[in-house]
Order: structure tokens, then sequence, then C-alpha cells
């Protein structure tokens, strides 16, 4: 999605909408996305004086990655940002630099995308598995139980004792 700002010069108030499509090597590494398969952009553009405010609206449906299962779901997503540009080299962090007279969204419309995934996406339903192959999952409690119990493997010779012929096994270390 292009923006020219000469237009927006001439009407002040400009509503665009276009369905984006983005490649594959654009998300090949942001998991968790899989795919983009639709994705819907609406910008309302203004001219704020030197200042260009693009307000965006997003509607995308993305292929997702589990993060308890890391199987693929379908996730549906609506966000939306304002963002203001300028040509002027000023110190304020909100402004973007304008470069030119027109303003390219595509990669803030994917950095948005991205940005707005929850850091937890699971599939409705979804619960976190309690043990597979090779692997336990537990709560802190059952853990620090686990680890208390265990005591120190640094010490485990100091825990069996031998006295006249039979083996006392303690949790206490004896020091002389």
């Amino acid at each position: 999605m292009i923006i020219n700002v000469n237009a927006l010069k001439e009407f002040k108030d400009n509503n665009f909408e276009e369905e984006i499509s983005f490649d594959e090597e654009s998300y090949k590494y942001s998991f968790p996305i899989v795919k983009i398969n639709h994705c819907l952009a609406k910008a309302k553009a203004k001219l704020l004086g030197e200042v260009v405010e693009v307000k965006l609206d997003i509607n995308a449906d993305l292929t997702v990655k589990s993060s308890y299962t890391l199987k693929e779901f379908i996730y549906k997503l609506k966000t939306n940002e304002t963002y203001y540009f300028s040509a002027d080299n000023n110190d304020n962090d909100d402004v973007l630099p304008l470069k030119g007279n027109a303003i390219e969204l595509d990669r803030l419309i994917f950095n948005l995308i991205a940005a707005s995934l929850p850091i937890r996406l699971v599939d409705k339903g979804e619960k976190l598995p309690s043990d597979g192959d090779g692997y336990r999952v537990l709560t802190e409690d059952e853990y620090l139980k686990e680890k208390e119990n265990e005591g120190n493997n640094a010490y485990a010779s100091f825990l069996i004792f031998v006295i006249e012929g039979q083996i006392i096994k303690t949790r206490e270390c004896i020091v002389a």
C-alpha cells in the first residue's frame, strides 16, 4: 500500500483500502507466523501541516504455530495503529521520516501484525501437555518440592552410613 503525499495536499483527507499479499520470504523467520492467508488494510491519511497522519486498521487471517504444541491453527487478528510521518528532521521518536512523496506501508503493516500477536499463542481449548517422550512439565511448587526432597548431590556420599553392618540412610550430614 502506497500513499502519495502530493495527492493528500490536494484532497486533505483520503481513505484507502487494499488487500495486502505478503510473499513467503517476508515472514519466513517470524515465528509463530507460518503463513499470512488474508490481510485487509484500511488506511485513513490526513495532512496536518507538515505532518502526515496515517490511521491503519488491519484484519488478517494467519496460520500460526501454537506455543504449547507447535501445531498449526488459524488465528484471526484485528488491530489498529496511528503513524505520523514528516520530512523535517526532528528528534521526536513518534514521527517517522518521510522520504520523497510516497509512503510505503507494507513493511509497517507486517510489523504491526507481528507485534500484535500475543506472546503465548494457543488454539482454543488447547492445554499445556503434562508429559511426553523424554520430558515432564511441572508447576513451580512441584519442582520446588522435588528439589527439596532430592537434596544436594554434592553431599550424596554423606547420606548413607554403615553402622554395625546395617545401612542407614539419612537426610542429615554429621560433622565431626
